[in-house]
């Protein structure tokens, strides 16, 4: 079988808005693709079932997986284009090319990660504070 040409700019669109469904590793070819949705689908349904959904542990594991996809994504955004091309466009004659996309990509990924980690943070200590000393 042939090898395709692979852009970092579609790996990363993929691993911004879909990262959490594992489409920017199934794209790449990358072993254990499938792992994100099966550890964060059930996470976000068991935490979605809940009264204040915020605040059950499930959630809080959900949204590391997705500070995790966002955090790849960023990666694959900056990988120098000959990097990449070693690594994923071996033996092919078109090459990547730099791309103000990639930067754009992996910007928004750093700030939605950011927001999200610092959201999953604020809400874990929160519940752990109060567990703990019994705020409320």
């Amino acid at each position: 079988m042939a090898q395709r040409f692979r852009s970092k700019v579609v790996a990363g669109f993929l691993g911004l808005f879909f990262g959490i469904l594992g489409a920017h590793r199934a794209y790449l070819g990358k072993p254990l693709a499938w792992l994100y949705p099966v550890l964060a689908l059930p996470l976000v349904g068991h935490a979605l079932r809940a009264h204040e959904w915020w605040r059950e542990p499930a959630a809080f594991a959900a949204g590391l997986l997705f500070v995790l996809a966002w955090l790849e994504t960023i990666l694959i955004s900056l990988l120098p284009a000959e990097r990449w091309d070693a690594r994923y466009n071996t033996g092919l004659e078109r090459h990547s090319q730099g791309s103000v996309w990639s930067v754009v990509i992996a910007a928004l990924a750093l700030v939605i990660g950011t927001i999200m980690l610092m959201s999953v943070m604020a809400l874990g200590l929160e519940t752990y504070f109060e567990t703990k000393y019994g705020f409320r």
